[in-house]
C-alpha cells in the first residue's frame, strides 16, 4: 500500500522464539507535519523466553510464552488513542504454578484505563486503575484484589513467609507531585493468616493531603485481642496518633518469656503520641486482670509509660502497680 510501513521480525535459537509483525499509515505522518494522523498495530508472540538468562537473574522464569498487540493512532500525549491487550500461558516456577496472566489497557488523550488478572497456586490477584485528565488534573483510582496470597510461595525456600492473605483495596485522588498529592484509600482484610499468626479481619481508612497522613479508622481483630488506631501526623506541622485495644490471649508470649503458663482473664491498653516532629510525647497505659505467670497469680497489674523525644535528648519512665 501506498505511504505506509509493514515489518515483519522472527528470532529463534535455544527453544526460544520472538515474533513481531506491525505496520504504520500513513506513513509521512511520521516524518510531515500536517499529514493524517498515523495509525500503527504491533503484534507479538513470545515461545519459551529465558527471563532468568536474559536477565541474569535466576529468580526470574525461565520459560515464558505468550502474546499482545498494541494498536493505536497520534504520537504525542496530546493525541494519542491507543489500547493494549497481552496474556501469558501458564508456567511453573520455584514451586508456584501460574495459571493465567491477562493484561489490558486503553489512552485515550489523557484518559486511561488498565487491568491485570493473575491466578496461580500462590494466590489470585486483581488489579483494576483508572486514570483521567492524564496531562492536568491527574485524578486516579483503582481497585485492588488479593485471594488467598501465599508470599512464601513466590519464594520457594522460606516458610516464615507462608501467608494466606485476603484483601481488598480501594484508592482515589489527584496528583502525582507529593506536594500536590491528595489520595484516600480503604483497606479490608478478610480472614488472612501471616506465618503462624492469624488475622480476623482489619479495616483501615486513610487520607493523604500533600505530605499530611490522616487515619481516620484503623481497627484490627484477631484471636489474641484487637487495636485500633486514628489520629493524624504532618512532619512539618504537628502529630497526633492514639491508639488502643484488648487483649484476650497471652500465648503467643509464652515462648519468649520462657513460661510454662501465661493467661490472663482479659486486658487493655492505650497510647497517645503528640507533638512536633522535633519534639514529640508519648504516653501509654496497659492493665492485665487475673494473671497468671507459672506458679504466680495476680489480681490485677497495670504499666504506665511516659516519654519525651526530641532531637537533642530523650527522657521517659516506665512505672509498674499491683
Amino acid at each position: 500500500l501506498r505511504d505506509s510501513l509493514r515489518w515483519e521480525l522472527q528470532i529463534s535459537g535455544s527453544g526460544e522464539q520472538l515474533r513481531l509483525q506491525g505496520g504504520i499509515a500513513p506513513f509521512s505522518g511520521l516524518l510531515q507535519e500536517g499529514k493524517a494522523t498515523p495509525r500503527y498495530r504491533l503484534d507479538g508472540e513470545l515461545q519459551h523466553i529465558n527471563l532468568a538468562r536474559w536477565m541474569k537473574n535466576p529468580e526470574l522464569p525461565s520459560s515464558l510464552s505468550g502474546r499482545f498487540q498494541l494498536s493505536g493512532r497520534g504520537l504525542t500525549a496530546e493525541d494519542a488513542v491507543l489500547t493494549f491487550r497481552g496474556n501469558l500461558d501458564p508456567f511453573r516456577h520455584q514451586g508456584y504454578s501460574l495459571h493465567a496472566v491477562r493484561i489490558s489497557g486503553s489512552y485515550d488523550r489523557g484518559d486511561g484505563r488498565g487491568s491485570l488478572a493473575a491466578g496461580s497456586s500462590a494466590g489470585d490477584v486483581n488489579l483494576t486503575a483508572r486514570l483521567q485528565d492524564l496531562l492536568h488534573r491527574q485524578h486516579f483510582s483503582g481497585n485492588l484484589r488479593l485471594r488467598h496470597l501465599d508470599l512464601g510461595a513466590f519464594t520457594g525456600r522460606d516458610d516464615s513467609l507462608h501467608s494466606d492473605i485476603n484483601l481488598g483495596l480501594t484508592f482515589r485522588g489527584s496528583g502525582f507531585d507529593p506536594a500536590q498529592l491528595k489520595a484516600q484509600a480503604e483497606v479490608f482484610i478478610s480472614p488472612s493468616s501471616a506465618g503462624d499468626i492469624p488475622l480476623d479481619t482489619l479495616y483501615a481508612q486513610i487520607k493523604v493531603h500533600r505530605q499530611s497522613l490522616q487515619i481516620d479508622t484503623l481497627f484490627a481483630a484477631a484471636p489474641y485481642g484487637t487495636v485500633a488506631l486514628s489520629g493524624f501526623s504532618d512532619p512539618a506541622a504537628t502529630t497526633d496518633l492514639r491508639l488502643g485495644g484488648t487483649i484476650t490471649d497471652l500465648s503467643r508470649l509464652q515462648q519468649p518469656l520462657g513460661a510454662d503458663t501465661l493467661r490472663a482473664a482479659g486486658g487493655s491498653f492505650s497510647a497517645r503520641v503528640r507533638g512536633s516532629s522535633d519534639s514529640l510525647h508519648a504516653a501509654g497505659e496497659i492493665l492485665l486482670s487475673n494473671l497468671v505467670y507459672n506458679a504466680v497469680q495476680i489480681e490485677s497489674i497495670r504499666g504506665n509509660l511516659e516519654g519525651i523525644f526530641s532531637a537533642d535528648a530523650h527522657s521517659g519512665q516506665f512505672e509498674v502497680g499491683l
